[in-house]
């Protein structure tokens, strides 16, 4: 779920808060139910606001009335009908960089490295939101898209955030995707020996790791990993043990 290297990061007590947030999500179909969900959040990483957002990515930066779906669990008044009817996804460097590289972004850090003058940014430091992180999913057989926001005057910008939200992210986002009730490709069934390497990809092993342990080559694993993926129509690792736990394909 998470890579060997973020999970070294997160200490016991992490690794059961999270557990139990993302055991929660599995059971999640409202987005109330979610909110609350993302609220617990508090306790593993700080922030004050918090919303999140599904779309077709072509279509949300091409297409002027694009649906947008959003789910605002504990933004500041106004922001979002501001950031909308301004059309600030279209220059927000933050979800820009999302979708880039599918991996969770660091406001102040991007910031930093990019200036603060975009819209978005000027726009939510007028709102007291100064930093924080975004991460999210993204579907490749429908080119969608569910991203997290989570903001306030401050936030921690250390590895552990990281790991922390490649972790739990995923479960949030296709519980969120659930709430929706979107309509999704037919998840098509897993062998017994992908079965077995995505066990061990929950278990946050690495190819290398799991090839000593199930006695094959890195090559083979990564085979495997990638059949898995696509199967269950997933980006990366951490988005397939979110669907294999939900559909019962692997448990805890």
């Amino acid at each position: 779920m998470v890579h060997g290297d973020l999970l070294k990061h997160l200490s016991s007590n992490d690794r059961t808060e999270l557990m139990m947030l993302s055991h929660q999500s599995l059971k999640c179909q409202t987005k109330d139910q979610l909110s609350r969900l993302v609220l617990d959040l508090k306790g593993l990483i700080g922030f004050e606001n918090a919303v999140c957002a599904h779309s077709k990515i072509p279509d949300a930066f091409l297409d002027p009335g694009a649906r947008i779906e959003y789910l605002d669990v504990s933004y500041p008044d106004g922001y979002m009908d501001l950031y909308f009817e301004k059309k600030f996804q279209l220059t927000d460097a933050v979800l820009c960089e999302f979708l880039n590289h599918l991996s969770p972004v660091n406001w102040a850090s991007l910031n930093r490295d990019y200036g603060f003058d975009y819209t978005a940014s000027v726009r939510a430091i007028d709102f007291n939101m100064r930093d924080g992180w975004t991460h999210g999913i993204m579907d490749p057989s429908t080119m969608t898209s569910t991203v997290f926001f989570l903001g306030g005057p401050q936030a921690d910008a250390d590895i552990r955030s990281k790991a922390v939200l490649s972790y739990i992210i995923p479960f949030y986002a296709e519980a969120f995707k659930r709430a929706l009730d979107s309509t999704n490709k037919p998840i098509q069934s897993l062998t017994q020996r992908e079965i077995e390497v995505l066990r061990w990809i929950r278990e946050g092993k690495s190819s290398w790791e799991i090839s000593v342990i199930l006695k094959c080559s890195k090559r083979v694993v990564d085979y495997h990993a990638n059949n898995i993926k696509q199967k269950l129509n997933v980006m990366n690792r951490a988005q397939a043990v979110a669907v294999g736990l939900q559909s019962g394909i692997i448990q805890f």
